[in-house]
């Protein structure tokens, strides 16, 4: 009998309509192993005021490549402001509504609970709890080292407090975890809350599985799903791009702040996303008031064309604000790495992150560089013999061999044959 996984992701919903995502790979992935899968997810768009329409009741079902969908219907929001808060919290109480639902019918046998924020672990241990089904918790984003900053005031401090009792809450009543970053487990122990330290955590249940990619999907959406571009199609020039989200964390400002460097007046600046109005405003404000001739604000990028796109570029670019420097210590898991290596991209990051791939696999770099030193590597890539950019560019591809969602998958199983069989 097929082992049932139920996967909650918030923010899933896109990845029914797009296609990919981590939790749409890891799915496909599963159930091409045997397994049953189902995602969990609100009807509303991430960033956007879409939703999935749900006549009557708390939920829709719906199914795409054997995996099935559970769309939870929760209020709209916009911004970052009480209406967010209201869809997350609503997400939180009625995730666990739904399932009890479901689970009349036909009980998961193991529930993958993921942080893109806390309270959907939280949602997800207490439901297994009470059900008797073992919880993996996985964690995307380090929530609480955003936030703790050394110009941290009183109230920010103490509401880090509280975010870092919860974190600890979480990782020692789940029955497995699973990071994203290669380095959680190091997290962890540095924080001194594993059993080796007097802790309450067995590090033993501290695993890592990164973002990865479809190489076959990857390569055939190159293929087939093509865009033209004028500025991706000049044979005259150096196309150094950024394709990910557009919001204050990303220091696209930085970027802009780099391009006024750049000596060589072949390289040009490549910019697709999306994200806050505010931040996209502000791009391209200051593109035309500081007459920044060699950058170019694309906006969002349909999914299907990243691939093409990523595969016409020189290198690809990574950018974060420069005071989160310390959010990357313990690693990072960016979709964007994992694209631009799948398209053969050597890679320029401007944070040094611990445990970094680019210099792993040589396939880039990465530092913590100033926006004048930023500039100097482009214009070094510029520069670059074609043999070694070649070799990069082979590195980059021959690494987006080990995250293909094929290899990765084969771990998550793993974790889940660990839990064991479901009880009560």
């Amino acid at each position: 009998m097929k082992k049932k996984i139920w996967i909650w992701n918030h923010y899933a919903t896109s990845m029914f309509f797009n296609k990919n995502g981590r939790h749409y790979n890891y799915a496909k992935q599963l159930i091409n192993a045997g397994y049953d899968a189902t995602i969990f997810c609100a009807n509303t768009f991430h960033g956007s005021e879409k939703t999935v329409e749900i006549d009557g009741g708390l939920f829709s079902e719906k199914e795409i490549g054997s995996i099935k969908f559970v769309f939870v219907k929760v209020p709209k929001y916009n911004g970052n402001g009480f209406s967010r808060i209201r869809n997350i919290v609503s997400f939180y109480y009625r995730v666990q509504r739904v399932a009890r639902i479901k689970a009349r019918q036909n009980a998961p046998d193991v529930i993958i609970a993921s942080s893109v924020h806390p309270l959907t672990c939280i949602a997800g241990i207490r439901f297994c709890k009470r059900s008797h089904i073992p919880c993996i918790v996985e964690i995307r984003d380090p929530w609480p080292l955003v936030f703790d900053r050394e110009d941290a005031g009183r109230f920010r401090k103490l509401v880090i407090k509280i975010l870092y009792k919860c974190e600890k809450w979480i990782y020692r009543k789940a029955d497995k975890v699973v990071f994203t970053a290669e380095g959680g487990a190091k997290y962890i122990i540095d924080k001194k809350w594993d059993k080796a330290n007097g802790g309450p955590i067995d590090i033993s249940n501290i695993h890592y599985l990164n973002h990865g990619v479809d190489l076959n999907d990857f390569d055939y959406k190159i293929r087939n799903n093509k865009i033209q571009d004028p500025d991706l199609n000049d044979p005259d020039t150096k196309k150094f791009g950024y394709i990910g989200a557009i919001r204050y964390i990303n220091g696209i400002g930085y970027l802009l702040d780099a391009a006024k460097y750049i000596k060589n007046p072949n390289a040009k600046v490549l910019i697709w996303g999306k994200g806050s109005a505010e931040e996209a405003e502000m791009i391209t404000g200051r593109i035309s008031e500081e007459k920044l001739s060699n950058v170019v604000f694309k906006g969002e990028l349909e999914r299907k064309y990243v691939p093409y796109v990523s595969s016409k570029l020189d290198a690809g670019l990574v950018v974060f604000r420069q005071n989160m420097r310390h959010v990357f210590k313990y690693g990072t898991s960016h979709n964007k790495t994992f694209e631009y290596m799948a398209a053969g991209l050597p890679v320029i990051a401007n944070n040094k992150e611990g445990f970094c791939k680019y210099e792993r696999y040589q396939c880039g770099i990465a530092d913590d560089f100033a926006p004048e030193e930023y500039a100097k590597k482009i214009d070094e890539y510029c520069e670059m013999p074609e043999e070694e950019i070649l070799k990069q560019c082979e590195n980059a591809r021959r690494a987006a061999e080990n995250f293909e969602y094929k290899q990765l998958s084969k771990g998550l199983i793993r974790i889940i044959e660990s839990v064991g069989e479901k009880s009560g």
